[in-house]
């Protein structure tokens, strides 16, 4: 696990996000000028693991680059996932994620529900240093 700065263009997601939530997280990192929690990433394909409002957020506010805890999603035991109730999917797995994400096609808000075992330090970027 390691924090990178990375290029926006090249992460992937595999969720979708719900609007209202968006415009809320883009309101928050514009008033505090500062990118507090960095999103978590699969170090060998660029999916967004957690943090797809975040991605957006700062897709939206202009960003080139975005702060990311990089792990080797496949084979790191510290992060796990499922799914969430009345998602309308019944099981999940890692690869369904990396696939979803390779489609270009993205699950439904809040279906996968990952558990991550690694504590994840707050941080303080500048947001211009990320434009």
């Amino acid at each position: 696990m390691r924090l990178e700065i990375v290029d926006i263009a090249w992460l992937k997601q595999h969720e979708e996000i719900k609007p209202d939530r968006l415009d809320q997280v883009a309101e928050e990192i514009t008033k505090a000028e500062f990118f507090h929690e960095p999103i978590l990433v699969d170090e060998n394909t660029g999916v967004i693991l957690d943090g797809h409002h975040r991605f957006n957020a700062s897709l939206r506010l202009g960003f080139k680059r975005i702060p990311a805890v990089m792990i080797d999603y496949l084979n790191d035991s510290n992060i796990s996932v499922d799914v969430w109730p009345d998602c309308g999917t019944e099981h999940i797995t890692k690869q369904d994620v990396l696939d979803m994400a390779a489609s270009g096609r993205v699950f439904p808000p809040k279906t996968s529900k990952h558990t991550i075992n690694l504590e994840i330090e707050e941080i303080k970027i500048p947001i211009q240093e990320l434009m």
